[in-house]
């Protein structure tokens, strides 16, 4: 479980443990994608046995007049809607 808000991930794995589900809780913010050959990935699943469920869900949206958006917050909202399914 990794979410760019701390708490929810950890909410959230508290939830589906809970329901007696075996989940891995990493942290916060990812930069990278997940996947075979990314770091956790191989130990998660050597871990849990294998993966039931993957969901990669990464967008943000900034709610701000169009000419306001800075080119820090453009860059951001790119590198997560677009680069992160890539």
């Amino acid at each position: 479980m990794v979410d760019r808000d701390e708490e929810l991930a950890r909410s959230t794995a508290k939830e589906i443990a809970g329901l007696g589900r075996p989940q891995e809780h990493r942290g916060g913010r990812r930069r990278q994608p997940a996947g075979p050959g990314v770091p956790g990935f191989g130990q998660t699943t050597t871990e849990l046995g294998s993966l039931d469920v993957t969901v990669n869900n990464a967008a943000i949206n900034r709610l701000e007049p169009i000419l306001e958006i800075t080119p820090e917050n453009m860059d951001e909202m790119f590198r997560i809607n677009v680069h992160g399914i890539l």
